[in-house]
This record gives C-alpha cells, sequence and structure tokens, in this order.
C-alpha cells in the first residue's frame, strides 16, 4: 500500500507541474497563429485556452477523489476557498442581472467573471495539494523568465524581421509578468544582494516598457523596504519595534490597497468635477492617467444607487454600459478607448465592489489578505513583492494570462495549510489586537507605546 501511495504521489506531483507549465502558456494564444477571427482574436483563444485548462483541472481533481484512496481536496485553505465563494456571489449577482451569460464569462476584452473564479479555485486547489519543492519553483522561475523576455521583446517589436510573433499593441499587461518573476525569486533565495538587483532589474524592466503607474509603485515599494529596513535595525526600542509590527503587518498591507484605491478616486473629485472637459493643465501630463482612471472608478460606482446593487453589485462586465448611463458629455472624450468606452475600471478593487457589491469587495478584501498572511513565513521581501502586485493592480487590471501566473505565484509563495489544523480564526491579525485590552482602553497611539 505504502509502494502505490509513493507511486500514485510522484504521479501527482508530476501531472501538477504539467499543468504549471501548461498554466504559464497562456499568454501564446494571442499569437495571430491561434486567432479565431472574433472581435478580439487576442483574447478570444486565451480565455477558451483557460476554460480548457480549467475543465481538465476539474476532471482531474474529480478523477482522483473518485478512484483513488487518501486523495483530499485542501478546500479549507482560504485561497482556494475564497474564489469559489466569489464565484458563487458572481452567480447570485448575475441572476439579478441583465444578462446572466456576461455575469458568467465575463467581458469578452478580459474574461473575468464567476467562471474565472471558480477556475481560480481549481487551479489553487491543484497547485496547493503538494505545493512546488525548490527544484520545481526553479524550473518555473526560469520557464517565466524565458517567457516574459521572448513576449516583451515581440511586444516592442512585432513581427520582428516577418516573423509571424507579435502580442498586445502595449506593454502595460507586461508588469504582472515582471512582478510574478519577482515573488518566486524571493521564495527561491533570501539574499539581500540578489533580491536588490533583482528588484533594482524590474525598476529598468518597468522604464523600459514605459509603465508610469508602475514606476511610480515600484518606487513607493522600494522607500516601504528602505522603511522596513531602518525600523528592524531600531526594533529594539519599543516604538519602533511596535511600528515595525503594525505597519507591516498582513492587515495594514490590505489595509494599504484599500487607501491607495481610495486616493485615485480624490483625485477625480479634486482635478477633474466632472463640470467640464479634463483641465487642459493636465491634459497629456502623466497625472491625466491618474485622474482620468479616478473618474472611470467614481463614474462606476453611481451604479450602486440602490440596496441590491450595493450588496450584489451589477453583475461582471457591464463597466461600459454603467459608464454610458452614469456619465456627462464632458467626460466622454475621456471615458472612451477608440469608438468604445472603457471596459475596466483600471482598479481590482473597484471593479469587485462595481460588478458583485459589498460582499464581492468584502471577499475580495480577504483574499488579498491571506495571500499576505500565509505568505509570511517565506519573509518580508516576498510580502513586499505582493503588495507591488496589488499595487499596480490598483492602476492596471487582470488579463487572461495573467490569472494562472497570480495562482502559480500564490502556490509558490504561501505555506501549507492542511484541512486538518486550519483555523480562520488563528490566521486573522485581529485575534491578537482583540486580546489587548489596551488598544481599547488607550487608543492606537498608545498602543504603539505601551503594548
Amino acid at each position: 500500500m505504502n509502494y502505490t501511495f509513493l507511486k500514485m504521489y510522484k504521479v501527482n506531483k508530476f501531472m501538477t507541474l504539467i499543468f504549471a507549465v501548461l498554466a504559464t502558456c497562456t499568454i501564446f494564444f494571442s499569437l495571430p497563429i491561434f486567432s479565431l477571427g472574433g472581435n478580439y482574436p487576442q483574447v478570444d483563444t486565451q480565455i477558451l485556452f483557460l476554460y480548457v485548462l480549467f475543465a481538465s483541472l476539474f476532471f482531474y481533481n474529480f478523477i482522483l477523489i473518485s478512484f483513488f484512496k487518501n486523495q483530499k481536496i485542501n478546500i479549507l485553505n482560504p485561497l482556494c476557498l475564497l474564489p469559489i465563494m466569489i464565484g458563487l456571489l458572481s452567480i447570485i449577482s448575475g441572476f439579478f442581472s441583465t444578462n446572466f451569460t456576461i455575469s458568467l464569462t465575463g467581458s469578452p476584452q478580459i474574461g473575468q467573471g464567476a467562471l474565472w473564479y471558480f477556475g481560480l479555485g481549481i487551479i489553487l486547489i491543484t497547485f496547493t495539494r503538494h505545493y512546488f519543492t525548490l527544484n520545481e519553483k526553479v524550473l518555473i522561475f526560469f520557464l517565466l523568465l524565458f517567457i516574459t523576455t521572448f513576449v516583451s521583446f515581440f511586444t516592442i517589436n512585432p513581427f520582428w524581421r516577418g516573423f509571424p510573433v507579435s502580442f498586445f499593441y502595449f506593454t502595460d499587461y507586461l508588469c504582472f509578468f515582471g512582478v510574478v518573476i519577482f515573488i518566486i525569486l524571493t521564495t527561491l533565495t533570501k539574499n539581500l544582494f540578489i533580491l536588490t538587483g533583482a528588484f533594482l532589474s524590474l525598476g529598468i524592466y518597468f522604464h523600459f516598457i514605459d509603465n508610469n503607474a508602475a514606476k511610480l509603485v515600484w518606487v513607493s515599494t522600494l522607500v516601504g523596504a528602505l522603511a522596513y529596513y531602518i525600523l528592524h535595525k531600531l526594533e529594539k526600542i519599543k516604538l519602533f519595534g511596535n511600528l515595525k509590527k503594525i505597519l507591516f503587518s498582513s492587515f495594514f498591507f490590505t489595509i494599504y490597497i484599500v487607501i491607495i484605491s481610495a486616493l485615485i478616486l480624490v483625485f477625480s473629485f479634486l482635478f477633474w468635477p466632472g463640470t467640464e472637459k479634463l483641465p487642459i493643465e493636465f491634459q497629456g501630463s502623466p497625472l491625466a492617467s491618474l485622474i482620468v482612471r479616478g473618474k472611470i472608478a467614481e463614474v462606476s460606482l453611481y451604479s450602486l444607487d440602490t440596496i441590491k446593487n450595493f450588496i450584489l453589485g451589477n453583475g461582471w462586465g457591464f463597466i461600459p454600459e454603467i459608464l454610458l448611463a452614469n456619465m456627462d458629455t464632458w467626460q466622454f472624450d475621456q471615458l472612451k478607448v477608440g469608438f468604445n468606452l472603457h471596459f475596466h475600471t483600471h482598479n481590482e478593487l473597484i471593479e469587485h465592489f462595481v460588478s458583485i457589491g459589498l460582499l464581492g469587495f468584502i471577499l475580495y478584501i480577504l483574499f488579498i489578505y491571506f495571500i499576505f498572511k500565509l505568505s509570511e513565513n517565506y519573509g518580508i521581501y516576498t510580502k513586499l513583492a505582493w503588495l507591488l502586485f496589488f499595487k499596480v493592480s490598483c492602476f492596471w487590471f487582470f488579463w487572461a494570462a495573467t490569472l494562472p501566473l497570480m495562482a502559480l505565484a500564490i502556490a509558490c509563495s504561501v505555506k501549507n495549510v492542511q484541512d486538518y489544523n486550519f483555523n480562520i480564526y488563528h490566521y486573522l491579525d485581529l485575534e491578537k489586537l482583540l486580546k489587548k485590552k489596551k488598544f481599547f482602553l488607550e487608543g492606537p497611539y498608545l498602543y504603539l507605546i505601551f503594548p
């Protein structure tokens, strides 16, 4: 029996690695050779491939638990459970939307919908069953490094020397590729010189692909890393030690994403009230992109004007209709892309709020929190890398090829949480705060000094 179990374990590990390699190849289905001739030929085949991958993983897991003993589904891992819960909520929201099918599949430009999150849950269930070994992570790292280099080159140089290879006409989606590679690297080594060099290289890469938002959040993450280093050196002083624990806790890392999203909205209210066109002094400037993103988010949030919409959202894939229904004539020129309106709010947190309401907003925040929390055993560099990932998502949305990469990064960077010993309350930072009477009696500022 032990020999049979060991053999099955090796087969399972091999199949998981095969699925991981296939997941990294999603972006290649945007090549012209795979085009199906639809309205969005670079996206259609990627979404179709993802659905085939999701279905294959589902039936693979079904066979495992149906015909083989001692095969368990790690469903109580919050990183597996929360995407499935978001998928279920998306279905409920879809029943109240104007088009249930769109709520399932998401907008045709991205594919983010109920099926997207069911698929993410299935991928994570598969990838976190045994977790990846060091050698497997090294293989995934170099494979992604090669793919990112190849894709970056042909994105910037489409059809180079006549080769029938081209990807998207913009480079913004490449930010997530670079950050995922860095996340995986932080799980392979803790050498400060290697990680520093890699992070600086990532900043150069952001400059190379000319993404101002990515450069901004990269700089802010660098400042955060320096602040951590200073507080770490001074942690013997009680005040600085407590500041380090609080400011760099998983709870506060999650709050930072919420704060950034709120600041984007503030830029909209401050610099473009909406009573006229975008002010001339901002047009064409780097700040204009940030202001327009804030306006897209602001106009989209106006749709949450009923109890149903506020709790359950509008359903996935309806951002163009929402913008058309809530914007004024002064905003039209800035809120469209070509002849169409924007299909995403450009902020994943706000996108979830608008699409699946307050409940979805909370579930997505919990998902972010548990990524931070369950990656703590790899150290602060992995957490900072994830912080950078989600800060980028405050300005850019997840593409079809981003989803499996995010799943791989999660599986490589979180600790093993088995269903028999997992207690969701144990992993909440709030538990420690609730046990501190002084937290309630003396307030947060005194709590920093008198823990």
